[in-house]
């Protein structure tokens, strides 16, 4: 079924996919190992989706399956495969460059919403992936003066642990709280939140 889903993510059917897309799969002791798809087909030729599932990775499977794939693409006359991933996918960049492809470039990229809320908040990740706390919690304020999402308060209760500023941090997981957020593994686990457990206030969460 994973695979059906994978082959519809841009086909309207596995019929559709069949017809005009193509790929090879791996199969050990009649299970689903991986896949290997084209994606976004054109004249020019297609990029590469892969997936090697769990039990079957680090075995040198996915470049066995993408030099089938350009094996398969050359029969096809498809002249050209491009690959894409994030600069922080490791795995998948290895793989790329193990099965022979070459580094073109690097680029950015821009990420757009119709809401402004989801916007504003997903500045405020960014500025706090690059450590800039304080920017990020403007950002966050300001999506939650148009009705943000609840996870936006989780997003601020980190930003403000990392300032040091443990009240606001509280207030704004129990707003997450009083806002339906009941995922208390996340309270307990996630690392950013943990100069907060030794607080009383921690203690009153639950």
């Amino acid at each position: 079924e994973k695979l059906r889903e994978e082959m519809c993510s841009e086909r309207c059917s596995v019929e559709a996919f069949l017809q005009h897309s193509f790929g090879v799969c791996a199969v050990k002791d009649g299970s689903l190992a991986g896949w290997c798809l084209s994606e976004y087909n054109c004249a020019e030729g297609c990029e590469v989706g892969i997936e090697v599932m769990d039990g079957h990775r680090k075995r040198g499977l996915a470049v066995a399956m993408v030099s089938a794939f350009s094996q398969e693409a050359a029969r096809r006359g498809v002249g050209r495969i491009g690959w894409l991933c994030y600069k922080t996918n490791t795995a998948s960049s290895v793989t790329a460059l193990s099965a022979g492809f070459e580094k073109l470039l690097e680029y950015g990229e821009l990420l757009c919403f119709t809401e402004p809320a989801v916007q504003f908040a997903v500045n405020g990740n960014f500025s706090l992936r690059e450590g800039k706390a304080k920017e990020a919690i403007g950002w966050y304020d300001r999506s939650i003066a148009l009705n943000a999402p609840v996870w936006v308060y989780q997003q601020k209760a980190i930003a403000c642990t990392a300032l040091g500023s443990f009240a606001a941090a509280f207030d704004a997981l129990e707003c997450a709280i009083g806002k339906g957020f009941n995922n208390w593994g996340w309270f307990r686990s996630e690392p950013q939140l943990e100069p907060l457990r030794a607080e009383e206030r921690w203690k009153q969460l639950f």
